[in-house]
């Protein structure tokens, strides 16, 4: 079926050229799965099968899609109500707004507060929320008296709203949340993983550590923050006194930390200082012909001094000393 518009208006021919659907509409929105809704003169919205023929007379304010669902929300009078392929109601026209569909359920707002029904227009989660979203393990972060919670996909509370803010980190089972102005992290239970007094939490993902900031504020444009790092089991592994920290490439059970007046130093996952913070350079990276290669290797590189050794974090030991000239991998 191909669209055409005459004279402003929206038809449509067959692959014989012939009108099937009159240039009477003016205008047309594709849905997902091949309908369309269409509005006509009076500025009103229908339904039509991806043949053309009729499904829902234009009768309505608007008709937005549920992808997947097969349904439809239909707008009268500045409100929706949920409806089927065929134009059956299923709710009356209660809602106020509606959100992005989250897989078979959908949240929704009615007067003013926000909840959640599935696809038979049943309230899954009641209305009583100032927001509420989907998020991981089919769970809902909800909005209750300016704080942030967490419910279970039934609509129990999984960990009450005593949050300013939260959300998911690269790792998927632990969130970084806000109280009081300060950050800290906590898993799906609502158990506290970091305590809250950190400026900047950052949960890498391909890392067994947690970056921490603590004191951060600027001066004469001079960064005075300091980071340390903490294990995903909440364990302090390095106090905050460094200046940066960094990630190494595939290895996520070793850090580099950095001291900006001394150099970068090496921890383990397990707390180990492996290296104290006076290198001028700690990589696994490999290099060929001065060109920086995207692979891994074991030793380390290491610099020191202006010259150049090697160190296997898997042994724990320098296992050639920084003498050399140019970089050994």
């Amino acid at each position: 079926m191909k669209q055409v518009i005459c004279y402003g208006k929206h038809g449509f021919l067959n692959e014989s050229g012939e009108v099937i659907v009159p240039c009477i509409y003016l205008e047309i929105k594709r849905f997902f799965d091949r309908n369309m809704a269409v509005k006509n003169e009076d500025g009103l919205w229908g339904l039509l099968a991806d043949d053309g023929s009729a499904m829902i007379e234009c009768k309505y304010d608007g008709i937005e899609e549920w992808k997947g669902q097969q349904r439809l929300f239909v707008k009268r009078g500045g409100r929706y109500a949920l409806a089927d392929y065929h134009g059956n109601e299923l709710t009356g026209f209660i809602f106020d707004w509606l959100s992005w569909p989250m897989e078979n359920r959908k949240s929704v707002c009615v007067d003013g507060k926000w909840g959640v029904i599935n696809s038979d227009g049943l309230f899954v989660i009641e209305a009583k929320y100032e927001s509420i979203s989907l998020e991981r393990n089919g769970c809902f972060k909800y909005k209750e008296n300016g704080k942030y919670g967490m419910l279970k996909p039934n609509g129990d509370v999984l960990f009450d709203n005593v949050y300013d803010s939260f959300y998911f980190s690269a790792d998927p089972d632990l969130f970084v949340a806000e109280k009081n102005g300060k950050y800290g992290c906590i898993d799906f239970s609502g158990t506290e993983i970091l305590p809250f007094e950190y400026d900047k939490v950052t949960v890498f993902e391909h890392a067994d550590l947690i970056e921490v900031i603590k004191n951060e504020k600027v001066e004469l444009y001079n960064k005075t923050a300091k980071v340390g790092l903490y294990n995903k089991k909440g364990i302090e592994i390095a106090p905050c006194v460094y200046d940066d920290s960094e990630k190494l490439l595939d290895m996520p059970q070793f850090m580099k930390v950095k001291r900006s007046r001394k150099g970068w130093g090496l921890y383990a996952a397990d707390g180990t200082e492996l290296l104290p913070a006076e290198y001028q350079e700690i990589s696994n990276l490999t290099f060929e012909n001065g060109s920086r290669v995207g692979t891994a290797c074991i030793p380390f590189s290491i610099k020191k001094k202006g010259k150049y050794g090697l160190y296997d974090p898997f042994e724990r030991k320098i296992v050639e000393e920084c003498i050399h000239d140019e970089r050994l991998i």
